[in-house]
């Protein structure tokens, strides 16, 4: 899954990349990855202690990124659709505060549920409410601005014990500074954390790969599409 995420960030122009996992995990990331250097990227691996949320996981890496803002892609969240790469680009480079893409869901009462107003501006945002604003979802996909790492400091553990995304992006909200983009319905977002998620996106790529003869999370054919990808490495991969 890990190919997924990494060609997203690898199409919106991310080259400084950091893998946080927890400690069992790390060499075969590393056996997997490497330094990124095959992809054009640079690639770093930071270890989580303990399952404390993504917040926690985003601490965890302060010390490799805090010299600038950050993009964070949850590891089991697939994207596609044309222009992927050109919307995240087009939203990193005009970036400030937060920023978060949601998309339309049939039963948003597992997510966090954003709601817009009428000019799109964000007026709430709730992780897992009971009774949801709207059927909008943020998907595993932020920007975040260099305060980031002060306003993730203040946040305290949620009665699950772990520290929320969703609260940390309340935090911008309140400053307004959160700002979301709904992903164009030919955007299609798959979220593989349960048994049912992995088996849909499964059959997604199979469908695709196998009626149009490309293949879709290719770290490589992506560095190839942003000219940065090292051609002494083809004979490797």
């Amino acid at each position: 899954m890990i190919y997924y995420p990494l060609t997203t960030l690898i199409l919106a122009g991310v080259t400084d990349v950091c893998i946080v996992v927890n400690e069992e995990h790390k060499d075969g990331f590393f056996r997997l990855l490497g330094d990124g250097s095959k992809f054009g990227i640079s690639i770093s691996f930071r270890v989580q202690r303990e399952p404390n949320g993504l917040v926690g996981a985003l601490m965890a890496a302060e010390d490799e990124m805090k010299d600038g803002p950050v993009v964070v892609i949850l590891g089991d969240n697939l994207f596609y659709g044309p222009g992927v790469g050109t919307s995240l680009q087009q939203a990193f480079s005009d970036h400030s505060g937060s920023r978060l893409f949601c998309t339309e869901v049939p039963d948003p009462r597992g997510f966090g549920v954003v709601e817009l107003s009428s000019e799109g501006g964000v007026l709430s945002l709730e992780e897992k409410p009971s009774n949801p604003k709207s059927r909008l979802v943020a998907t595993g996909l932020y920007f975040f601005d260099e305060t980031v790492w002060r306003r993730a400091r203040k946040i305290t553990p949620s009665k699950r014990g772990e520290l929320e995304i969703t609260d940390l992006n309340n935090d911008y909200l309140r400053d307004s500074q959160l700002v979301a983009t709904v992903l164009p319905r030919s955007t299609v977002w798959l979220d593989t954390g349960t048994i049912a998620g992995l088996s849909e996106a499964s059959e997604f790529v199979r469908v695709l790969q196998s009626r149009q003869n490309f293949s879709i999370g290719s770290p490589e054919a992506a560095a190839l599409s942003k000219v940065i990808y090292n051609p002494s490495h083809l004979a490797q991969s």
